[in-house]
């Protein structure tokens, strides 16, 4: 289907043509946990922002190196996220979470009983304390490496 030019012409500045590589992540239930639980953080105002760039930018030296990324660098690989003090961490909160879980199902051909494990979205009820150390952790021992990978094989797939 042709769009016309006057319908090009007149459309909201704001809207631009998808791009594929304008992704902020990869996709993967690795960062739909961190996207849940890094916009819970925010909204109960524990992070300044809802990105996980900016986030990175706090824990890592300016300019980012790639041993800042993987936690190597000597005068930030210790570095914390700066969690704000204003929900006490006994708090509890609720927020959603892809789990695991397995399930019994009839299969279509053999009629037999059988265990399927499936990823489900579900509400978890956790305290402050739990949600900071849990998104600390994943934080930077997953999120921070497998973004910059991403980032990394974008580059050289443009290159090629």
């Amino acid at each position: 289907m042709k769009v016309g030019y006057t319908f090009a012409k007149k459309r909201p500045f704001w809207t631009t043509p998808p791009k594929v590589g304008a992704r902020d992540t990869c996709l993967c239930i690795t960062h739909e946990i961190m996207g849940h639980m890094l916009k819970k953080c925010h909204l109960i105002g524990l992070t300044p922002s809802e990105k996980r760039s900016d986030l990175t930018r706090l824990i890592a030296c300016d300019p980012v190196t790639e041993n800042c990324i993987l936690r190597k660098c000597k005068s930030c690989k210790n570095k914390t996220i700066p969690f704000s003090s204003d929900p006490t961490d006994e708090t509890e909160i609720i927020y959603p979470q892809r789990v695991s879980k397995t399930k019994d199902r009839i299969s279509s051909k053999t009629k037999k009983n059988m265990k399927v494990k499936v990823t489900i979205k579900e509400n978890v009820k956790s305290t402050v304390k739990s949600l900071k150390n849990d998104f600390q952790a994943a934080f930077e021992s997953y999120s921070i490496a497998h973004c910059h990978r991403i980032e990394k094989q974008t580059t050289t797939f443009v290159v090629i």
